[in-house]
């Protein structure tokens, strides 16, 4: 995300706790960029027959929580 796009502030916000998720995605993108996409992938690709051949790059998969809360 671009630094000047407006991003949703979190009431109850951890700004530690977004620092590292932070961190987290760009060392999940540097490894996706030194040894391809397929290097990282959730655990779910691997356990769903039909998940595990889309192609993760254009298929975007949220935990079962995103939808039902």
């Amino acid at each position: 995300v671009l630094d000047d796009i407006p991003v949703q502030l979190d009431l109850f916000g951890n700004q530690e706790k977004k620092e590292k998720l932070e961190k987290l995605d760009r060392t999940v993108d540097e490894i996706r960029r030194r040894f391809g996409y397929f290097s990282i992938q959730r655990a779910a690709m691997y356990q769903d027959k039909v998940l595990s051949h889309l192609d993760a790059g254009t298929h975007t998969i949220h935990p079962h929580s995103y939808f039902h809360g």
